[in-house]
């Protein structure tokens, strides 16, 4: 049946749409999480997890958060855990990306919508790229979730004997890291395991390759690609890719450096040089969008917090496991500002012009995002009590999916949680997303207006 049209409005199926579908999605997900996490099973005293807090985690897990109200790993048990772990996978790859490869590996051919819908959504001009993208992205995640959670669990062994325990503590933290979810079940995170080299590195490994986007990694992986790349002067790489490595590597490199001056004489005071520098390299790691932690947030300086809010802000790159505005929303608007102070039309990167349909929704997504964030920080500080500056981090880690927290989580009222949860939903689907999802599609007829002159600056 064919969508009716009012008022110039094109109003399709329910679930034509594919950012509502999307959302959708998601939403059903956290709805199935909560359920269980409510059973008497999901947590070790046999009572179920009441529903604020079943909501709260099923949300932060399924939006791979990681912020949490009660301790992983002593509240719930091996059930609950589980349940966790598996909306950390469901919400990091996208239910729609789980969808059609259970399709595909039936022998079932996409419908028409589906397709169409999942190209959107990913990105991709056509079926072909788009099939093989989502047999990429099965592969290469659960490839690199199993050596993560091998390696891990071996440097693990060393800490606690039981090969089962250690087993299990490498898979849970492997696809926490992978997903950017920042989940952990250590009490303090991973502040105890600040000085172990081989852990350090292993999740840091793991958190960049889910953030950076899995057409960047599948670009990066191809044969011809790698052999032109060392064999040919020029680089095959494409404009997306290589401004994703290079803002991704300038928030590494300025994020490390300036976590280093900050906490030389703070949290990373009396630590040898080799762990202060570990300390800094992963908390401008994690501060993208993981969320886990080898220092005390709450001590942190409060110029510290200020930077890490920028940075969570931010967050991973597209079509990767992890929030925020995206990396090359960032890059874009850099290179919409030169060229302005250059006085010129276009906007280039790498010798290419980019679209003015692209620099529009760089400033969309950036001008909706820092309104949804400052919405809902003014309302938290309006409403919960505690340090400023800890709540407006708290907003932040929400709606960058990050999970960093100064301690207020646990201590927000029922209205704030409720706050919290909401911010984490429209974080992880994007201010874009959500944005295209309350809203109906209007035609794209050429139209031409008159022009007018507006004074700035």
């Amino acid at each position: 049946m064919m969508g009716r049209t009012t008022g110039g409005l094109r109003q399709g199926p329910p679930f034509s749409n594919p950012a509502r579908l999307l959302a959708l999605s998601f939403l059903g997900v956290i709805v199935l999480g909560t359920t269980l996490l409510m059973l008497p099973p999901a947590t070790r005293d046999g009572q179920g997890a009441d529903f604020l807090t079943a909501l709260f985690t099923a949300t932060s897990a399924t939006c791979v958060t990681g912020l949490i109200v009660e301790d992983t790993g002593a509240y719930f048990s091996g059930f609950g855990q589980g349940v966790i772990l598996a909306m950390i996978q469901v919400g990091a790859l996208g239910i729609m990306t789980f969808s059609s490869f259970v399709a595909l590996a039936l022998g079932r051919r996409l419908g028409i919508r589906q397709r169409a819908a999942l190209q959107e959504v990913m990105d991709q001009a056509d079926a072909k790229s788009l099939v093989r993208l989502i047999g990429f992205i099965l592969k290469m995640t659960f490839l690199v979730e199993l050596v993560g959670a091998v390696v891990l669990a071996l440097i693990w062994h060393r800490w606690y004997p039981d090969w089962g325990r250690a087993a299990y503590l490498g898979v849970f933290h492997s696809v926490s890291a992978f997903c950017n979810a920042g989940f952990s079940l250590f009490r303090d995170s991973l502040v105890g395991f600040k000085g172990d080299l081989g852990i350090v590195m292993t999740m840091s490994l793991l958190i960049i390759l889910g953030g950076l986007g899995f057409p960047v990694t599948m670009e990066l992986i191809q044969r011809d690609t790698l052999g032109r790349l060392f064999w040919r002067r020029r680089s095959p790489l494409s404009v997306h890719t290589k401004l994703v490595l290079i803002v991704t590597g300038g928030l590494l490199a300025a994020g490390m450096g300036w976590f280093l001056w900050l906490e030389w004489g703070n949290t990373l005071k009396g630590l040898p040089i080799g762990q202060k520098i570990m300390a800094a390299w992963f908390q401008s790691v994690t501060a993208r969008t993981a969320g886990f932690n080898t220092v005390e947030i709450g001590a942190l300086r409060g110029a510290t917090l200020f930077l890490l809010m920028i940075w969570m802000f931010v967050g991973a790159s597209p079509g990767g496991t992890g929030g925020g505005v995206k990396t090359t929303t960032l890059g874009i608007l850099v290179l919409s500002v030169r060229a302005a102070l250059r006085g010129r039309e276009e906007v280039e990167a790498f010798g290419r012009a980019l679209s003015p349909r692209l620099v529009y929704r760089a400033v969309s997504i950036a001008v909706v995002g820092t309104g949804l964030l400052g919405t809902f920080a003014a309302l938290l500080l309006a409403t919960q009590a505690g340090r400023p500056l800890g709540v407006a981090f708290e907003a932040v880690s929400a709606f960058g999916t990050v999970g960093l927290s100064t301690g207020a989580t646990p201590y927000l009222t029922p209205l704030g949680r409720v706050l919290v949860v909401t911010l984490m939903f429209a974080g992880r689907l994007g201010p874009l997303t959500l944005t295209l999802a309350i809203r109906e599609r209007a035609y794209e007829g050429a139209r031409r207006l008159p022009s007018a002159r507006v004074m700035t600056g």
